[in-house]
């Protein structure tokens, strides 16, 4: 239960800092940033789910 008080507590902090940082014209700028490097990311492990079982489907 400990845990998943620290968990949330962690969240919430994550949440407050992150919103702090972007009332700034240069934090928008850092979150934005963040954001689209995360985004191409996840569409590179998208690409590379969707090959990967291409492949093993022999398609």
């Amino acid at each position: 239960m400990k845990k998943v008080l620290y968990l949330a507590l962690g969240i919430a902090a994550g949440v407050v800092a992150i919103r702090l940082i972007q009332q700034t014209p240069r934090g928008r700028e850092i979150v934005d940033d963040v954001e689209l490097r995360i985004g191409e990311f996840a569409q590179a492990v998208r690409d590379g789910y969707v090959s990967r079982e291409t492949e093993l489907r022999g398609d």
